[in-house]
């Protein structure tokens, strides 16, 4: 799928804006494509063997003129359908759809040669994400005694996203590289929790699979594999969904030249080709060992790594090993489609020009927080300083996994409690970062990537009074495209904090099906 030599691989919804592989984890909505004839597929999540036929699915190889839409743009800022439409919401959503289907989404299918089959599980104890955390607190539910009727109290059921145990971590550092006898004795010590869980016989675990609702009424969680819908009933669930990277903002940060972290070292696992050269933008204190992951695993010739503090002296000596030009005290400033990446110094406030193939962000983590708002998990929103609202828990639900991965480089990796006994709760950090101060408001860079919500777009809206989260959801669109808030959340809910301290309310409540899926699999007999 990936090609460094064609890195755009679909259009933008709205202002058909060329998009490449970001997240490689279905965490945002630049990888739809066509696939066997199938529109909207997120192809970075097919598991399989066969070799599926790809077409970038709103794009003329001859003649692109689907691109004529961003001479439009101007007519179709957020709040287009009240401006131009005010008078008829029959004519907003007729133009609306309309401009769906000339941009190329596609229609839904309503056929699939693919035979599925629907299994009903009932169990003690539902371990939702295969991560430390979640490993963890699997072993400890299946650590109860057998009743005296003979039944195993302590079963449980394991469900992963990913193909293999181990979360973010193993899907990063599929081997350790002798990068550091930290990240060595990390991955080890992951490496044998997986031994444990796999040897456990009260242990069953479903990879591949994403469990996408809950449904209060029948107490029921919906599970969806490739071929399979899972219907599961649980006397005790423990939600170890961890989370995931959001890009920061910068001038063109939806360029196809910008790569999540994950995503590239995904790409790496599969020994895809990749360009000679990066930019590493490092907001999570991940960067020193990506890096060096691009020149150990991606045979890179020059890296360069940016962040907007300083460098430890373990990571300046790793960095130094590997030729990587370490950039403290930065920022990326902007990035052009034809390779370009500008670096601006915040200390001297001046900018350099570099070369780089691609530009990978070790973005802030959002945690995904869908299915355990639903669940009335505690939510804590900070500030750094400032603590904005308390959501109470509900009792037999618990959090085990607070973030999702915190810097290897200072030793965690997997914040929060790892018992099923501790109840906790998701920690959701909207602390205003220094992308966020210094491209507010700008056109240029994009908030939210399904609808084409720019900085400025959303900075002028909340100045309008759309200062609560779900009228500039429904203002400007953010929060309802097919990634469902997954890529603008963060983004959204630390400018309205930065704009307005006092708001309430900075988070939507998630709508099913968590995560978007074709209708067909859940029509299943």
């Amino acid at each position: 799928m990936f090609d460094p030599e064609k890195l755009t691989i679909s259009r933008s919804s709205k202002l058909h804006r060329p998009r490449g592989y970001l997240c490689g984890t279905g965490m945002c909505p630049n990888c739809m494509m066509r696939v066997d004839g199938v529109p909207n597929v997120r192809v970075c999540t097919l598991v399989g063997n066969k070799k599926p036929r790809l077409e970038i699915q709103n794009h003329i190889r001859l003649l692109d003129t689907f691109r004529l839409t961003q001479k439009f743009s101007g007519l179709l800022k957020p709040g287009f359908q009240y401006t131009h439409f005010n008078d008829s919401r029959g004519m907003s959503n007729l133009f609306y759809g309309f401009l769906k289907r000339f941009t190329g989404l596609g229609r839904v299918a309503t056929t699939s040669k693919l035979k599925r089959s629907t299994e009903r599980l009932e169990v003690d104890n539902l371990v939702i994400g295969g991560g430390v955390s979640g490993m963890n607190a699997a072993l400890k539910a299946s650590n109860t005694k057998v009743s005296p009727n003979g039944s195993r109290q302590g079963s449980v059921l394991l469900v992963d996203t990913y193909g293999a145990l181990g979360g973010d971590i193993v899907q990063r550092w599929q081997t350790t590289m002798g990068y550091s006898e930290l990240l060595r004795t990390k991955i080890e010590e992951v490496q044998a929790v997986i031994s444990k869980v796999i040897a456990n016989e009260r242990i069953k675990c479903l990879m591949n699979t994403r469990v996408v609702g809950y449904y209060k009424d029948e107490n029921t969680f919906l599970a969806i594999s490739e071929r399979s819908t899972f219907e599961i009933r649980a006397k005790n669930v423990f939600v170890a969904s961890g989370g995931h990277e959001v890009l920061p903002l910068f001038p063109n940060n939806d360029s196809p030249r910008v790569m999540l972290s994950l995503g590239a070292q995904i790409l790496m696992n599969q020994r895809a080709r990749l360009p000679q050269s990066a930019v590493v933008l490092d907001l999570n204190g991940l960067g020193p060992l990506v890096a060096a992951d691009l020149v150990e695993r991606g045979k890179m010739s020059s890296v360069k790594l940016t962040r907007t503090e300083g460098f430890s002296t373990e990571e300046i000596d790793l960095c130094n090993q590997r030729s990587i030009e370490i950039l403290p005290k930065s920022i990326v400033s902007n990035v052009k489609n034809s390779g370009s990446v500008y670096i601006k110094s915040l200390k001297e406030e001046d900018q350099k020009k570099y070369d780089a193939g691609l530009v990978v962000v070790c973005g802030r983590y959002q945690p995904n927080f869908e299915l355990a708002l639903q669940l009335g998990i505690n939510l804590r929103l900070v500030t750094g300083t400032a603590e904005v609202r308390i959501l109470q828990g509900a009792a037999g639900v618990n959090a085990v996994s607070a973030t999702a991965v915190g810097s290897l480089v200072n030793g965690s990796y997997g914040l929060g409690s790892s018992s099923p006994e501790e109840s906790g709760q998701i920690i959701f950090d909207i602390t205003t970062d220094e992308y966020m101060r210094h491209f507010a408001k700008s056109s240029d860079s994009y908030v939210c990537l399904c609808e084409d919500v720019t900085a400025k777009d959303m900075y002028d809206s909340i100045e309008m009074g759309y200062d609560y989260v779900e009228s500039l959801k429904r203002y400007t669109g953010c929060l309802t495209g097919p990634c469902q808030g997954k890529q603008c959340a963060l983004n959204t809910a630390s400018m309205l904090n930065m704009m307005n301290p006092k708001t309430s309310g900075l988070l939507t409540t998630p709508r099913q099906p968590l995560y978007p899926l074709p209708l067909w699999s859940v029509a299943s007999e």
